[in-house]
């Protein structure tokens, strides 16, 4: 029948009733203990409740001082970029034409040569006809065409006001250098590559390697050009050529004295933006063993040049390719 209890429960149920009614009732403690017991219970929850004001107060302050810190950078980021003087970050190679440095201040410049130390704060510039090479505190080497006009803000930071300059990490750490530009921060990835700034319209020529320009970046081969308003084209651009001609009058000098031929082909090659193709294993065999000695030049075609009138080989360039052979021009 439904609700029918089994006699193991009934049997429990009658135990649990005896025990019960030979229970006697809690006592009550006393009033003052009563109110005792309260107070400490209320002081133990006002001392919890304060305690997690106080957390939630640490929170906050941190959080504020997170933000502060935040917009603290940006204002600092945004703000224009102020350079701290003398601190030496790179040494003049050579110069062509009439190149210069000056403070900030507008104040006249000092005439620039081979051996003299750079120091953040400057400006350089380059005249009509003139260029100028430097090798930045890291090992990079810089390029100024004429008409230039560069800032040193930093050890690890330059502006590009105007002209344009030439970069070749080969021989330095690949982030050790950044350029401001109009159109933003030009950061390199280990490469060869052309910034310009010409009527505020920003451009970024990569030879070899690759270069960020903002957010936006460019890969051998290509140029990437910002206008003043910028608006931005992607164009593709060969490692040789007119615009590339320039930098060849300020290539670094270079120690040819007990080079093979193979080396100062390779460095021609390097220099002019070619690669360097042998017409027979001859040709290649006779290059890597001839030895030059003395100083043959400095620029990559007078080098080239030298290398025909002193040697069995001869060397023809043909677009990027610089073609050598034995006896004859192929």
């Amino acid at each position: 029948m439904k609700g029918a209890k089994n006699p193991h429960e009934q049997a429990r149920e009658d135990v649990l009733q005896e025990l019960f009614r030979h229970a006697s009732p809690r006592k009550r403690p006393p009033s003052g203990g009563e109110r005792e017991i309260r107070e400490s219970l209320h002081a133990q929850w006002s001392a919890m409740t304060q305690r997690r004001k106080m957390k939630r107060r640490s929170l906050f302050a941190a959080a504020a001082s997170v933000a502060v810190a935040a917009i603290a950078a940006t204002v600092i980021l945004e703000s224009p970029e102020v350079p701290v003087p003398g601190t030496p970050v790179a040494e003049v190679l050579l110069t062509r034409g009439h190149a210069s440095i000056s403070p900030r201040d507008g104040s006249p410049g000092n005439r620039l040569s081979a051996g003299d130390g750079l120091a953040t704060g400057g400006e350089v510039k380059t005249a009509p006809g003139g260029g100028l090479a430097l090798r930045w505190h890291s090992g990079i080497t810089l390029r100024l065409d004429q008409e230039s006009h560069a800032r040193l803000l930093s050890p690890t930071r330059a502006e590009l006001l105007a002209g344009r300059i030439y970069v070749d990490t080969s021989d330095g750490p690949t982030a050790e250098l950044s350029f401001k530009t109009p159109a933003g921060p030009v950061r390199h990835e280990g490469t060869r590559y052309m910034v310009g700034v010409i009527s505020g319209t920003t451009s970024l020529s990569v030879r070899e390697g690759r270069v960020l320009l903002g957010e936006d970046g460019a890969s051998a081969g290509e140029q990437l050009i910002v206008s003043a308003t910028g608006e931005q084209r992607r164009e593709a651009i060969e490692p040789y050529g007119e615009q590339w001609a320039w930098t060849e009058h300020l290539v670094t000098p270079i120690e040819t004295d007990g080079r093979t031929v193979a080396e100062l082909l390779a460095w021609a090659g390097m220099e002019t933006g070619r690669s360097v193709e042998y017409a027979s294993n001859e040709a290649r065999r006779l290059a890597e063993q001839a030895v030059m000695h003395g100083d043959i030049g400095r620029e990559p075609k007078n080098v080239l040049k030298l290398i025909m009138e002193t040697t069995d080989l001869k060397a023809e360039i043909s677009d990027g390719v610089i073609v050598v052979a034995v006896g004859a021009s192929p």
